[in-house]
């Protein structure tokens, strides 16, 4: 699903459309459920989207126009709160992550003081909370009994956060115990045999250079639809591409995204991702995404062949999986040609353009994996 934002001028050419958005639905997941046009209007009088605190947008979501809006409030500190609401008849449509993505790229792109965006929503708001999950944020505190409800006892109250690292690394940096050990892994990275290369491809780290190339397929919906990420822009591009060419892979959630060109010939074909899910147990997702010019030449299934043997042979993987959606047959393709194992179907677990998704999970053991004969 396709959402941006535009900004929202409270005091000015939007007051009155704002006015009648806050009056017009019931918002049971935040303090003041709901306001009549006067309590909104006074609201917008005293200042309660005015800058340098608080900045705010409309959320508009292709095809259906403005659909909410959200608000951040302490612009002042580097870890602004947000507060987003949706329409009535917008919720439950898969909108909210892709609304929080949207925010968290303009936040880091445009707020270079900001490194953690945060939020905060009541115990009950499953959907709420979910789509802080898919959005990346993590869900770092509970707050027993702190949010006040007119008809009964006050409900706990969750925050969620995202940090600026988490964003450019596309990873999720886990809460840490209160007693965590003390790190003995070191950057595998610096150890590896890069650039990889096959019989026709060449597997790199990417460089800042990297932009405009990169940015041919992640800004195209037909790539990132599958990926459940938004189409990129070059801001978040810029951020991305320095993130992945100096990131580790040391530690659960670390990710060593690599680009794939020919050998035979300049140019960015695609890339493939492995993400360290599970560092003790040797557990490592593989991901891969091309340009649709590069498809149906085998490609994708040649360079994720060598992420994979990578994995096993230089980054202690035990088990190397795959995720995707059930309609991504090319990619199912891909994981069936890797002789990788069709393990789980996921039956309606997460949203694809607001519609249920079932995902696919494929694997195969270091043991399984085919090595050439010495």
């Amino acid at each position: 699903m396709t959402v941006t934002l535009r900004p929202l001028d409270a005091r000015g050419a939007d007051r009155a459309e704002l006015v009648a958005f806050l009056a017009a639905s019931d918002f049971p997941f935040h303090v003041g459920e709901r306001l009549t046009e006067d309590e909104a209007d006074a609201r917008i009088e005293a200042g309660a989207y005015d800058p340098p605190d608080r900045a705010a947008w409309w959320v508009e979501a292709r095809g259906r126009r403005r659909v909410g809006v959200v608000v951040l409030h302490d612009l002042t500190d580097d870890g602004p709160v947000l507060d987003l609401r949706l329409a009535a008849e917008h919720r439950g449509t898969g909108l909210a992550a892709p609304a929080l993505r949207a925010l968290a790229d303009v936040v880091f792109t445009t707020m270079p003081r900001v490194h953690r965006l945060e939020g905060t929503t009541r115990e009950d708001n499953l959907p709420m909370r979910r789509a802080f999950a898919r959005a990346g944020f993590v869900h770092e505190s509970f707050y027993r009994q702190a949010w006040p409800r007119p008809d009964g006892p006050p409900l706990g109250a969750a925050g969620y956060a995202l940090l600026r690292t988490d964003w450019a690394g596309a990873t999720t940096t886990p809460v840490p115990p209160l007693e965590r050990p003390p790190r003995t892994s070191t950057d595998l990275v610096p150890t590896l045999p890069l650039p990889v290369r096959t019989e026709r491809l060449v597997l790199r780290r990417p460089t800042p250079h990297d932009v405009d190339a990169v940015l041919a397929y992640r800004s195209r919906p037909d790539v990132t639809r599958f990926l459940y990420q938004d189409a990129w822009t070059r801001e978040v591009a810029t951020a991305k591409l320095a993130a992945w060419s100096t990131a580790p892979f040391a530690e659960t959630d670390d990710a060593l995204v690599l680009l794939v060109e020919r050998r035979d010939a300049p140019g960015v074909l695609g890339e493939v991702v492995l993400i360290s899910r599970g560092w003790a147990a040797g557990q490592v997702e593989v991901g891969y995404a091309f340009h649709p010019d590069a498809a149906g030449r085998g490609y994708a299934t040649e360079a994720a062949a060598a992420a994979v043997g990578l994995a096993f042979d230089r980054l202690a993987a035990h088990r190397v999986f795959a995720r995707l959606d059930e309609r991504n047959e090319a990619s199912e393709r891909v994981c069936l040609r890797l002789g990788m194992r069709h393990e789980a179907r996921l039956v309606e677990n997460d949203l694809l353009d607001g519609q249920p998704s079932t995902e696919l999970v494929f694997a195969v053991l270091d043991r399984e994996w085919p090595r050439p004969s010495a």
